[in-house]
């Protein structure tokens, strides 16, 4: 396997052999651009840890190919503690050496049919398998599903292997994905096929009991020789290379700074990283260092506890509270909408200064840069699940609960109102797309935080005439997969509630939503089916719908034929750069409804490996996998 790869010098015009042109999103460009929309770019993550920094760890990348060089398939494990920096190896794996990769620090990241797709976009492009898998750069339905993905990575592998290599994908954060009873987190696969090896991260004691031989675990321990060894190395490296951090040294010792760092953080890589940021911004004095707090829970509580004779402490507080709440790094406007503040100066002041050692800062398309929290340690901590006592962290937790109300509201009270029926949203649909759509995305998840389970019902089924609120709000933006998914997490409630109930001896209501979910869902797709291609056609040519808005149509219907006939109309009616673009998407799809030797749309996996999105639970526990579907107009 090549090391050492340079992200800007890699070739996206050739074969193969070993992928490392993937992360970079150059290879989703031509007939693999339409699997842009699901991949998810690394190099935020990149950014965040600051893998340029990586240093040490010769001996843990010494095991990880000595397993690679072994063995025809299998798991390497990479556990340790929070904060000990499993997400910066990854980070370095990944960039360095092309692996198709999947980092679970975004929300949207933990889910398993978005880390299964994303991979999947990967090995498609790397591996030029879209005649297959993805005619005209479309990934079919059952592309989230643990079965269709397997057989991708089996003929991945078969490809690395003509190649004369292994193919490798690297999974960060397993303990923060989404799991299944009796399978591994994301629904990976339990035994790889022949010739691909995964090598995930997660924290020590995580369950990963799917596993099958071959596998090897390594634990990164705090205390470990070589762990410290990393840490000095990385530390002598930084003080003799950092400008910012020798400029606040002065004359002082730099010496006796590393080894005072050296005890404070014990092998934590985390504090390490909040402690020289802190320095690099002249919040910390480094010839103080004894001051520093050992343990993680309680640097976070000197550093961000309360301090009520300070200025503006409420609004930190309820900042740091948003902060946490927020599933997706934010622009300082909203933020500061969100966490009820209505000073912009004061929001910034905030991210740029006092909370920027414990931020991410990256650059939107817009240009304006977006704040989240960098370690998913301090995440825990102000959700109450790290605090040094009860009441610390009830405390914490109330903040955090109060803070996805007030996410909650703004949203519900900027729709009109969840007991009008969002009269604004029903209005105007494209309401939904305010603050670059995160309400769309997110305002489900924030109900669910809050166990609102009766509100979310009533925003699902909310109706304007007979026409269902948050559908069209969705169906505005182009975003039907995830008003999908926020009936399949409705659902999940609803099973629990159901599953309560009976294990109780009680009567439940849960079982009939479980069921309305599962008619809409079925309706949702029914209704893609249902509209003509003659009248989208009309829509888009009279200026009722977008072209996109037509394209990403197309993509919810069962038949390819009916695709084409689609993208074949619109195509007359985009630009000259679009229309490539149309046109080589349905000339992919037209290709496969003439091959019988490609799977057709709605290609399913083996019945073993499936996990359909919204089920049936209680006594009448089954499987929804069929809906209704209109006459085979072929």
């Amino acid at each position: 396997m090549a090391e050492g790869s340079d992200r800007g010098n890699r070739d996206t015009t050739g074969a193969l052999p070993d992928g490392r042109e993937i992360i970079t999103g150059d290879m989703f460009g031509g007939r693999f651009a339409r699997l842009r929309d699901v991949w998810l770019d690394p190099g935020p993550v990149f950014d965040e840890v600051e893998v340029g920094r990586f240093a040490g760890r010769e001996w843990l990348l010494r095991r990880i190919d000595r397993f690679i060089d072994r063995h025809d398939r299998g798991y390497v494990v990479v556990q340790g503690p929070a904060g000990i920096g499993k997400t910066m190896l990854a980070a370095h794996l990944a960039e360095t050496r092309g692996w198709p990769c999947h980092f679970t620090r975004r929300a949207k990241g933990r889910i398993a049919q978005t880390a299964l797709r994303n991979l999947a976009a990967q090995l498609i492009a790397g591996y030029r398998l879209s005649d297959r898998f993805a005619p005209g750069g479309v990934l079919p339905e059952a592309a989230g599903e643990p079965g269709w993905f397997e057989q991708v990575v089996r003929a991945a592998a078969s490809i690395a292997h003509d190649h004369g290599h292994k193919l490798v994908i690297l999974v960060d954060g397993l303990d923060e994905a989404e799991t299944f009873d009796g399978d591994l987190p994301l629904g990976l696969p339990v035994r790889p096929p022949r010739g691909a090896i995964f090598v995930v991260t997660c924290r020590s004691g995580s369950p990963l009991l799917g596993l099958r031989l071959p596998w090897e675990r390594t634990t990164i321990n705090l205390t470990d020789p070589k762990n410290l060894a990393d840490m000095r190395l990385f530390l002598d490296e930084t003080v003799e290379t950092d400008p910012l951090i020798r400029d606040a040294l002065g004359n002082a010792d730099g010496d006796a700074f590393v080894s005072g760092l050296m005890d404070r953080c014990g092998g934590v890589w985390v504090l390490l990283r909040y402690i020289l940021d802190e320095v690099r911004l002249g919040l910390r004095d480094p010839g103080a260092l004894d001051r520093i707090p050992t343990d993680l829970a309680s640097y976070y509580q000197k550093a961000l506890g309360p301090r009520p004779a300070a200025p503006d402490d409420s609004a930190r507080l309820r900042l740091l509270a948003t902060l946490a709440a927020a599933t997706e790094p934010l622009p300082l406007r909203v933020l500061g909408a969100m966490a009820d503040i209505d000073s912009l100066s004061v929001v910034e002041r905030l991210c740029g200064e006092v909370l920027r050692p414990f931020l991410t800062a990256t650059a939107g398309a817009d240009g304006l840069s977006r704040y989240g929290i960098y370690h998913v340690s301090l995440r825990e901590f102000l959700h109450g699940g790290a605090g040094r006592d009860n009441w610390q962290a009830e405390m914490l937790a109330s903040r955090c609960q109060a803070a996805h109300g007030r996410i909650v509201e703004l949203y519900l009270s900027a729709f009109g109102g969840l007991a009008a029926g969002l009269p604004v949203l029903a209005g105007d649909p494209a309401a939904g797309g305010m603050h670059d759509g995160y309400p769309l995305r997110n305002l489900a998840h924030h109900l669910e935080r809050q166990k609102r389970f009766a509100d979310l019902h009533t925003l699902l089924v909310a109706e304007s005439g007979s026409v269902n609120v948050w559908w069209a709000a969705h169906d505005r933006a182009g975003t039907i997969s995830d008003y999908l998914s926020d009936l399949a997490r409705a659902a999940r409630a609803a099973v629990r509630q159901t599953d309560t109930a009976l294990a109780a001896g009680q009567t439940t209501t849960g079982l009939g939503r479980e069921l309305r979910y599962a008619v809409m869902a079925g309706a949702v797709r029914s209704l893609a089916n249902s509209i003509p291609a003659e009248l989208v056609e009309a829509l888009v040519r009279h200026g009722m719908w977008s072209a996109r808005r037509a394209v990403a149509h197309s993509r919810n219907l069962l038949h390819d034929i009916d695709r084409v006939d689609i993208l074949t109309r619109v195509a007359a009616l985009t630009s000259e750069d679009e229309r490539a673009e149309v046109l080589r998407e349905a000339l992919g799809l037209g290709r496969r409804t003439h091959d019988p030797g490609h799977p057709p749309t709605g290609f399913s996996p083996s019945p073993a490996r499936s996990r359909p999105e919204i089920t049936v639970s209680g006594r009448l526990r089954r499987s929804v996998t069929s809906y209704p579907k209109p006459s085979d107009r072929r």
